[in-house]
């Protein structure tokens, strides 16, 4: 697994992640998560091009968005959108619109287009 953080300003931050996105070392992107969310406003995870993802990680970028929201924080995501998509296809959880609670309609596992 690969994580990079850029710092765009004082509250707002890029999580690059790529590599093995899977239940075997998901606990690194977990943690950083978790740290992040202590520290910034909104927040972009780009997923490089070629990242390999499991169940794991899709539950825990809903999670994550889940908990951003309800502190009135912006979790959105970025780069290889349709590596994830043809993942979450696979795995039945590609969403066509957001959850209840997803009330500013920016749900991040919305396929766009869908």
């Amino acid at each position: 697994m690969n994580m990079q953080i850029e710092k765009i300003d004082d509250t707002k931050s890029k999580l690059v992640v790529g590599g093995n996105l899977t239940v075997e070392n998901i606990t690194k992107f977990h943690k950083q998560l978790c740290d992040l969310y202590k520290e910034v406003n909104e927040l972009v995870i780009s997923i490089q091009k070629g990242a390999q993802f499991d169940l794991t990680f899709v539950q825990i970028i809903c999670t994550a968005h889940r908990d951003f929201n309800a502190a009135d924080k912006k979790l959105c995501m970025d780069g290889d959108l349709n590596g994830l998509f043809i993942k979450t296809d696979e795995i039945g959880y590609t969403r066509h619109k957001g959850c209840s609670i997803d009330k500013n309609h920016n749900c991040v596992l919305v396929k766009k287009g869908a």
